[in-house]
């Protein structure tokens, strides 16, 4: 029962945060630090990139085979992620 109470409790809490935001504030949300990247635009997977080996495989490849390798993995991520 104690835990269902915690539970309950910051949900109001999260609630009460979150409506407050004011809509100036919720632009500004998806914001990097400066230095930064976003790695996520808060809408869709553009810019995403499939997993190319390891860095030690990565290393060793030339750019054609790397190119031509993030590419299959650029395919292959697209068809399970969105």
């Amino acid at each position: 029962m104690k835990n269902c109470f915690v539970k309950l409790l910051a949900l109001i809490l999260i609630v009460s945060v979150s409506s407050n935001v004011k809509a100036d504030d919720k632009a500004n949300l998806n914001v990097p630090p400066e230095g930064f990247t976003a790695l996520f635009n808060g809408k869709n997977i553009d810019g995403w990139k499939g997993l190319v080996g390891n860095p030690k495989t990565r290393a060793i490849m030339s750019k054609e085979k790397l190119a031509e390798e993030q590419e299959k993995a650029d395919d292959i991520m697209k068809k399970h992620w969105s």
